[in-house]
């Protein structure tokens, strides 16, 4: 094993039998690290040590907990601080993100480039995780046969929820709930986890591509109140490529999404500790062909949409376009709580998808603001299936001769069943008996017409080869 470990403005090599240190430059070489540094206000969100937090929840001592034991052999290549100038990640080398990895820093604008079959492992204990900046990009573009994947750097078998933080990609589109606009012209915001802020005026912003892209066991809680989302999608734009991405064993969010146009396509969120599809602040995307599974373990919502927390009506409005949905909740656990809560002045538009098995509710409407639009063509829901103890729940009361959840979700206009035995149309994933047929869909090219309710269909499995089932 040869290690390299890339820091301010040196070049440390490490092997089994001796310590050479060699001073030089850093900027992009052939093994794929561009020009870093390491100050210390990079080091991790808002200024955290990369040494704070040096136990787990059982007292051990998590401190350099990585493991050269869970890599193969080739060069493993040590990632920290800012990376400022184009780079590429190559697929026969192995890397490791050591605390935050930050790509761009709001005044340079490099793109991180990884080879299909990149494995990136993140430290245990370090707060590591990787930000790409306003104006920068990163361009992941795996294949079927050759994911990139993005996972702890503990051996398998030893590997747990939270062992780093995630990914966060902050960007330039529109969002609501402004930081401050006394002295500017757009609106943004502060992202999470000490990310430097998004949001701006572009919605056709473009900050890459992320396809044949696992992301495993992230959600580390690097604030002390706030696991990271395993991946942030935060004021990123419509010219963002995101397909064929997994989420699995988060121990936050899944996908969180703050505003923006990105589109998703293709996306299995498996696992996932707390909501798996969380948007809020202005969300206005599309997505189809979406698997949400919670049977791995407990988690809360299979979605949770909201608008703005205070501001319900704050512009741009959350207003999502899914179709071919797959949210299966886990009866057997003790939370997994509901399918699809909408909330906080949300709109959406849901189209041909299944919920099923969640404990309290398969769906869920709150709050005024969203009861004002329910049925109104500004939220609705078509050609859905739901199959839950409980199919419809809210923690407010419509408004005064405003028809119940139920009665919406049944107007015979929108074509929506009530199921009694979810075997009944699912089988796994797979979308069978009634759900095989009867899909329709909006006016929109970005959508893919096929004939089945739901995200996957046994003749149209896109899961396979890519995906992976493992608990660690």
């Amino acid at each position: 094993m040869f290690l390299r470990i890339f820091c301010v403005g040196c070049l440390v090599a490490v092997t089994a039998c001796q310590h050479t240190a060699a001073i030089r430059d850093t900027d992009s070489d052939s093994n794929g690290v561009g020009e870093t540094d390491s100050r210390t206000e990079e080091s991790g969100p808002g200024g955290i040590s990369s040494d704070s937090g040096s136990t787990d929840a059982h007292g051990a001592d998590t401190r350099g907990a990585f493991s050269t034991d869970s890599v193969p052999a080739g060069e493993m290549i040590v990632v920290t601080g800012v990376i400022r100038s184009d780079v590429t990640w190559t697929s026969n080398n192995t890397y490791m993100l050591e605390g935050g990895v930050f790509v761009g820093d709001d005044r340079s604008y490099p793109v991180l480039t990884i080879e299909p079959g990149t494995t990136i492992y993140a430290s245990p204990g370090k707060q590591s995780f990787l930000n790409i900046r306003r104006g920068a990009r990163i361009v992941a573009k795996g294949t079927e046969d050759r994911p990139i994947v993005f996972t702890s750097g503990n051996p398998p078998g030893t590997r747990r929820r939270a062992d780093w933080g995630g990914i966060s990609i902050q960007g330039n589109a529109t969002v609501n709930g402004c930081l401050d606009r006394t002295h500017s012209a757009i609106c943004e915001q502060a992202g999470g986890w000490g990310t430097g802020n998004f949001g701006g005026n572009n919605d056709a912003d473009n900050s890459g591509i992320l396809r044949y892209v696992r992301v495993e066991l992230a959600g580390e809680d690097l604030t002390g109140d706030n696991p990271m989302d395993a991946v942030a999608f935060q004021g990123v734009g419509g010219g963002t490529v995101v397909n064929h991405l997994q989420i699995h064993m988060a121990a936050g969010d899944g996908v969180g999404i703050r505003g923006g146009t990105v589109d998703l396509t293709h996306i299995v969120i498996s696992g996932a500790g707390d909501d798996s599809l969380d948007w809020t602040d202005g969300w206005r995307g599309r997505g189809q062909f979406i698997v949400i599974d919670q049977t791995h373990n407990t988690g809360d919502q299979g979605i949770e949409g909201d608008n703005n927390g205070d501001d319900n009506e704050s512009t741009p409005v959350s207003q999502p376009t899914l179709s071919n949905l797959t949210v299966i909740g886990s009866p057997d656990a003790n939370s997994s709580n509901i399918g699809i809560l909408l909330r906080e002045g949300t709109r959406a538009h849901i189209h041909n998808s299944i919920i099923a098995d969640f404990n309290e509710a398969c769906l869920d409407i709150d709050g005024e603001s969203c009861w004002s639009h329910l049925g109104n063509e500004e939220l609705t829901i078509q050609q859905t299936m739901v199959s839950c103890a409980v199919n419809f729940q809210s923690d407010s009361e419509p408004l005064e001769d405003n028809p119940t959840l139920e009665a919406v979700f049944e107007d015979t206009k929108y074509r929506n069943h009530i199921i009694s035995d979810s075997a009944t149309i699912l089988n796994g994933y797979f979308s069978i008996g009634p759900a095989a047929t009867g899909a329709a869909f909006p006016e929109d090219p970005f959508f893919t017409h096929i004939n089945y309710i739901g995200a996957i269909h046994s003749d149209d499995n896109w899961t396979e080869n890519w995906t992976t089932s493992a608990p660690n």
